[in-house]
C-alpha cells in the first residue's frame, strides 16, 4: 500500500529500498483508502494523529500518490518518469546509477531500453505471447576478476577502451580500493564487487545481481589467481594453507565463476581464461602454480568443444612472466630465463584481446614463449626440466 497517512516521499523511497533488498516487486499497488473506525482514517482526514493530537503528513496529491506507488514498483520501465522525478524530490539521486544499490539507471541508458522495447514490441510474439530471448532488452556487459591490479587491472581498461557497446564491467577482487581508482581511469561504468574468490559472500552478492538485472554477458575474463614459487616442502612450512588456496583460487573459483556466467551469455560472446606458459610442461619449485594453470589450459579447450553449438568462444592466455605485482607475492623469478623474457602487461593483454576476436584457442604473447609452446610439443619432458635447473 501507499501514499499511507505518515508517508512522505522519504517514507516512500525507503520502501522502495525494501522491497529491492528482498528482491520483489509487486504486479499491483493500492493507495491508501479511508475505511470506516480505523486510526488511519482519522488522520488522512484531520491530518493529526489522534494519539498525541500531533500534525501527521498526508499524501492527497493525485500526482505524489502516483509518484509513492511508482517507486514501489520501480522496475517498471512504463515508471521511470514518476521514479526518476520522486528520487530527485526526495534527494535520492544517489539512487540512479548503475551501483548494485541503484533503483533506476541514468536517462541515457533507460531512453535505449525503451525504444528497444518498442522496436520488439512491433515484431512478431511467440504462441504464449512472450519474445524470444533474443528480443529482449538486456544491459550487455563484461565480467573481469582479480581487477584491482595486473593483468585484470589491464583487461578493465582495455576492455573499456576497444569496447564501446558495453553498459557496464562488472569487477571483482578484494581490495576496494585499488577498484575504486581503476574505475577512475575505466571509460566505463563498473560495478564493483569486493570480496575474496575463495569465500562465499562474494558469490552471494554477485548471484542476487545477475539475478536481479539478467545481462546479456558479453565477455567473462578469469584473470583471478596468484603463485609461489619454491620447493613444495618450503612453502608447506611456510604457510600451510596457500597451495591449497592456490588450488582453490586457480582452478576452482575459476569454474565457479564460468558456471555462473554461462547461463547469461549469448552466440558472440567470448570467456578468456588467464592460464600461463608454465602449463605447458610441469616446472619444478612452480610446481602448484604450473599444475593449475595446466588445469586451465585443458579446461578451456574442452569447454571450447562444447560450447562451439552454442556460438560461444573461449580463448587460453598463456603469457610469460609478465611484469605485475604477481611477483610480490610469488617471489621474484629464480631462472634467468624468465627474467630474460618478461613482458609488460599492455601488450600481452592487447595480444589476448585480439587473439579473442579472430576465435583463436590460444593466445601465446612474443617470439620466445612461441618457441617455448613449439619446444613443450617436440622435446621429452625431462630435457625440459634439465633446461628449466639452468
Amino acid at each position: 500500500m501507499s501514499s499511507h497517512p505518515g508517508s512522505t516521499l522519504k517514507e516512500a523511497v525507503e520502501l522502495a529500498e525494501y522491497c529491492r533488498d528482498l528482491g520483489y516487486m509487486p504486479e499491483q499497488v493500492q493507495d491508501f483508502y479511508p475505511t470506516p473506525s480505523t486510526l488511519s482514517t482519522c488522520m488522512y482526514y484531520t491530518g493529526v494523529d489522534p494519539r498525541t493530537m500531533k500534525p501527521v503528513y498526508v499524501p492527497k496529491s493525485p500526482h505524489e500518490k502516483a509518484m509513492q506507488r511508482a517507486l514501489i514498483q520501480y522496475r517498471n520501465p512504463e515508471l521511470y518518469d514518476l521514479v526518476s522525478e520522486a528520487l530527485h524530490k526526495a534527494g535520492r539521486t544517489d539512487l540512479i546509477g548503475f551501483g548494485p544499490k541503484c533503483l533506476i539507471r541514468p536517462r541515457k541508458f533507460a531512453d535505449q531500453k525503451k525504444n528497444e522495447r518498442e522496436k520488439n514490441s512491433s515484431q512478431k510474439k511467440n504462441p504464449f505471447g512472450m519474445y524470444t530471448e533474443r528480443n529482449e532488452v538486456r544491459m550487455r556487459i563484461a565480467i573481469v576478476t582479480g581487477a584491482s591490479s595486473g593483468m585484470g587491472r589491464e583487461f578493465v581498461l582495455q576492455i573499456g577502451a576497444l569496447y564501446k557497446n558495453l553498459d557496464e564491467i562488472w569487477v571483482i577482487a578484494r581490495r576496494k580500493g585499488n577498484l575504486e581508482r581503476v574505475a577512475e581511469q575505466s571509460r566505463l561504468p563498473l560495478r564493483i564487487f569486493d570480496g575474496d574468490l575463495l569465500k562465499k559472500p562474494v558469490y552471494k552478492a554477485f548471484c542476487e545481481a545477475l539475478c536481479e538485472d539478467t545481462p546479456d554477458i558479453r565477455m567473462l575474463v578469469n584473470a583471478a589467481g596468484f603463485g609461489r614459487s619454491g620447493s613444495v616442502e618450503e612453502i608447506n612450512m611456510q604457510r600451510r594453507r596457500i597451495q591449497t588456496d592456490m588450488v582453490g583460487l586457480n582452478c576452482q573459483a575459476l569454474t565457479r565463476m564460468t558456471l555462473l556466467c554461462l547461463p547469461y551469455m549469448h552466440p558472440g560472446s567470448r570467456i578468456v581464461n588467464l592460464a600461463s606458459a608454465a602449463a605447458f610442461c610441469p616446472q619444478p619449485y612452480f610446481a602448484v602454480y604450473a599444475a593449475t594453470k595446466s588445469y586451465v589450459l585443458s579446461f578451456s579447450r574442452s569447454l571450447r568443444e562444447e560450447l562451439k553449438t552454442r556460438g560461444i568462444i573461449v580463448t587460453a592466455v598463456c603469457p610469460g612472466p609478465v611484469d605485475t605485482p604477481f611477483f610480490d607475492v610469488s617471489g621474484k623469478p629464480q631462472n634467468f630465463l624468465k627474467e630474460l623474457t618478461m613482458a609488460q602487461p599492455g601488450p600481452v593483454v592487447h595480444q589476448a584481446l585480439k587473439d579473442s576476436r579472430k576465435r583463436k584457442e590460444l593466445s601465446i604473447y612474443g617470439l620466445p614463449m612461441k618457441l617455448t609452446y613449439a619446444g613443450t610439443k617436440l622435446l621429452p619432458h625431462k630435457l625440459l626440466l634439465r633446461i628449466q635447473n639452468l
